[in-house]
C-alpha cells in the first residue's frame, strides 16, 4: 500500500488504482488492469530485444551513470542526481546531466532540468529526447568526462557503467501493477539490471514497512546492493533560489502547495520542520503555473490566515518566471540527501568502481582530465 494513497486527498486516478474509489470504479479499474497486460507485453518485448541484441546498445567513450526509477511519480530522484553530481565535481571531474526533458513546454526545459540548472551552476544540463545525441553533445561541446543520465533506467539505448534505481519507501511498488492499472513502468524482476537500489524517504515509514520493502527487493533483485536515504530540509529559499536565514519559528502559519508526484511527502517534511500548516493545495505533477494560480494561492493564504506560501524548489523555478507581484511571501524548502548507516560509503565505492580509468574490454572507455 502506498502511504500517500491515504493522505491529502489523492487524485481520482490514484484512488481508482489503489482500490479506494468505491464499487463504482470497479469497471474502470478492470479496464485499466486489462490495459496493464498489453503494456506489460510491449515492455517485455522491448526488454528482450535489448537483452538479446548487444548491438542495439551504444557506448559512449566516458563513464555513464544512470539514475532512474521503476515507478512513475515523485520517487525523490532529483536530490540524488544533485548529490551524485556534487560528488563527481568534488573529484575534479567534469560531469554533464542529460535528461529527456519531460513535460518541457515551448521548446524549453522541464521543471526538473530547470531545478538542476539552478542548483548545479556551471554543470551542463542538457534536455534531449534523443539522449544518445545529448550525451555526444555533452562530450563535444562541453568537454564532459562523465555523463549522468537523469530518469534513464528504462532508456536502454545507452550503455551505463552504474545503474542506480530509486525506490520511494512511501509508495515503493506502484500498487503492484504495471501502468496504467498501477504505477510500475516495468515488472519488478527488471530491477535485477540495476547496480544499486536506493530506498528514498526511508525515514517516513515504519520499520515493518522497510522490512517488507527489503523482502520484496530481495525476492526480485537478490544480488543488487541496497541502501537507504532520507530527505533532509536544508534551508528555505526564495523563489529566485536565493537562500534565506529564516528558521522554522520565523515562518508562522503556512499555506503549502505543490505540483509534484508525492505531495504527502512534502507535507510530512514541512510538518517535521515544526512549521504550522494552515491549509494545502496540490496540483498534478509538473503543473504549469499561470497568473491565475498565483492569484488563487494568495487569496487562499489570506483567507486561512497564513503568513507565507510554502512550496518545493521544483515548483519555485516555475513560479519565478511568472510576471507576478506577490503580496504573500513565497519560500521553497531546499532538500538534501542523507544516507542511513554506511549508505554514503557504499555509494562512494560504487562511484570509485565506475570511474576506474582502466579501459573496458573494448578499450573505448576513458576519463579525460585534460
Amino acid at each position: 500500500m502506498c502511504v500517500f494513497a491515504v493522505m491529502d486527498a489523492p487524485s481520482l486516478y490514484h484512488r481508482v488504482i489503489a482500490g479506494n474509489a468505491g464499487m463504482a470504479a470497479a469497471t474502470v479499474r478492470g479496464v485499466l488492469r486489462g490495459a496493464s497486460m498489453l503494456y506489460g507485453a510491449a515492455v517485455s518485448l522491448r526488454n528482450r530485444r535489448y537483452d538479446r541484441s548487444p548491438s542495439a546498445v551504444a557506448r559512449l567513450p566516458v563513464p555513464v551513470i544512470s539514475i532512474g526509477n521503476i515507478t512513475t511519480g515523485g520517487t525523490g530522484k532529483t536530490p540524488l542526481v544533485m548529490e551524485v553530481v556534487r560528488r563527481l565535481c568534488d573529484r575534479g571531474l567534469r560531469p554533464a546531466v542529460v535528461s529527456r526533458g519531460y513535460k518541457a513546454r515551448a521548446g524549453g526545459p522541464g521543471d526538473e532540468l530547470l531545478l538542476l540548472r539552478r542548483r548545479l551552476g556551471d554543470v551542463p544540463c542538457i534536455a534531449a529526447p534523443d539522449r544518445l545525441a545529448g550525451g555526444r553533445l555533452a562530450l563535444q561541446r562541453y568537454g564532459a568526462n562523465v555523463i549522468v543520465l537523469d530518469d534513464a533506467f528504462q532508456h536502454r539505448r545507452i550503455a551505463r557503467d552504474l545503474d542506480v534505481v530509486v525506490i520511494d519507501a512511501t509508495c515503493p511498488f506502484g500498487h503492484g501493477r504495471l501502468l496504467p492499472g498501477g504505477l510500475l513502468r516495468e515488472p519488478l524482476r527488471e530491477l535485477r539490471r540495476a547496480s544499486l537500489l536506493v530506498v528514498s524517504r526511508a525515514d517516513q515509514v515504519s520499520a515493518e514497512q522497510l522490512t517488507s520493502i527489503d523482502t520484496t527487493l530481495e525476492a526480485h533483485a537478490p544480488s543488487v546492493r541496497r541502501i537507504r536515504s532520507a530527505h533532509r530540509p536544508a534551508t528555505l529559499v526564495r523563489i529566485d533560489g536565493v537562500e534565506t536565514r529564516l528558521e522554522p519559528e520565523d515562518i508562522g502559519r503556512s499555506y503549502c502547495f505543490a505540483g509534484i508526484g508525492n505531495p504527502a511527502s512534502f507535507r510530512n517534511i514541512v510538518a517535521r520542520m515544526g512549521i504550522e500548516i494552515a491549509d494545502v493545495r496540490w496540483w498534478p505533477d509538473h503543473h504549469a503555473y499561470r497568473r491565475r494560480d498565483a492569484a488563487a494561492l494568495q487569496g487562499a493564504a489570506h483567507d486561512c490566515g497564513a503568513a507565507v506560501l510554502l512550496t518545493t524548489e521544483k515548483d519555485a523555478v516555475k513560479l519565478a518566471a511568472l510576471p507576478v507581484q506577490w503580496s504573500v511571501p513565497v519560500y521553497a524548502v531546499r532538500i538534501e540527501v542523507d544516507f542511513f548507516a554506511d549508505g554514503g560509503t557504499i555509494l562512494a565505492c560504487a562511484l570509485d568502481r565506475t570511474l576506474d580509468p582502466r579501459p573496458d574490454t573494448d578499450g573505448t572507455r576513458q576519463i579525460r582530465t585534460d
